[in-house]
Formats: C-alpha cells, sequence, structure tokens
C-alpha cells in the first residue's frame, strides 16, 4: 500500500501490535453505505462521489503492476467533513492479476457477494482482472444513483423511478462489458 498514496485512497499512518490495528486518516462523515442510508443526497454529491471513487480506481488499475481492491462497495468508501472519497479496506486486493481466488478461500468466493461479478461465481479459478472492480463499481454506481442496496427489492429498479436517466445508458454499459 505505500505505492497507493493518492488523494481518494485513504492513508494508513502506521500499525500497532497491542491491541492490533491500523491507524489511518480519521473520515468524519463515514462510510457511503451509512450516508446512502440516511438521507436522500443532492444529484451533484452523487455525481462527485461517482467520479472521486472512479478517478481513484483508475489510479489503483494504473499502476504497475495494477492494484486491484476486490472488494470495492459503499461500506468501504469513506467520507471527510466536506464529502469527499478516501477508498478504503484493501484486505483483499492484490497487486497483479496472476493469482486464482482460491488462493483468498477455501471456496473461491470472498468479497461481499452482492458486489461480486458473476463469473466470479460461475469460474472460481478464473484469474483476477481489472474487470472484477469495474463490476463491483457499476454497482455502487447503482446504489448512488438509486440510494438502494442492491438486490435488496425490485432488481433493476425502474430507471426513471430511481436514476437520473443521464446515468442509465452508463450503468448499463458497466454491467455489460463483463
Amino acid at each position: 500500500m505505500e505505492m497507493a498514496k493518492f488523494r481518494y485512497i485513504l492513508p494508513v499512518y502506521g500499525i500497532c501490535q497491542e491491541p492490533v490495528g491500523l491507524v489511518m486518516e480519521y473520515m468524519e462523515t463515514g462510510s457511503l453505505e451509512k450516508l446512502l442510508a440516511s438521507e436522500p443526497l443532492p444529484w451533484d454529491l452523487r455525481f462527485r462521489i461517482i467520479h472521486e471513487t472512479a478517478v481513484g480506481m483508475n489510479f489503483l488499475h494504473c499502476m504497475a503492476p495494477p492494484l486491484l481492491h476486490l472488494d470495492l462497495k459503499p461500506a468501504n468508501i469513506l467520507l471527510d467533513a466536506h464529502y469527499h472519497v478516501k477508498i478504503s479496506d484493501f484486505g483483499l486486493a492484490k497487486c497483479n492479476g496472476l493469482s486464482h481466488s482460491h488462493d483468498l478461500s477455501m471456496d473461491g468466493l470472498f468479497g461481499t457477494i452482492a458486489y461480486l461479478p458473476p463469473e466470479r461465481i460461475r469460474e472460481k479459478s478464473r484469474l483476477f482482472d481489472t474487470k472484477h472492480d469495474v463490476y463491483s463499481f457499476a454497482i455502487v454506481i447503482w446504489g448512488v444513483l438509486t440510494q438502494k442496496r442492491p438486490f435488496a427489492g425490485e432488481w433493476p429498479c425502474p430507471w426513471g423511478q430511481c436514476v437520473h436517466l443521464s446515468w442509465d445508458s452508463a450503468v448499463c454499459r458497466a454491467w455489460s462489458r463483463l
């Protein structure tokens, strides 16, 4: 993580041995997950959160080799007092796409099921690549635009009722690239 210093990545300042823990920047607003559940957000804030998350993920994927997050979800996107994004929780991250999913768990599954790409469930021995994070990000976008949890009701939601129409085709394209 030393190489992943960027304005939209949560910095780790140190490690405590007793009790075991990480020392990180304090994020006053908390997680995107809690914010989305608390109150309707203005569209400009939703778009900024999506943009900053995209820029942060692009930074990770442009590293050499790419850093794959592999657990991108609203609970791992934190916000400061001014609602700026910091991507956090790199516990499942991989520095390249050459590891198989069974390296991380006995059954080949890991992460949060609602944000896993379908091929990860079907092909447990498939190599990781940036597409995993792109799929997860598409689900995050859907959640930010609708302020709903994925797969927690009607799927997909009737677009005209819950998503700014200018984002309809972008979300559908991200889902279809997998």
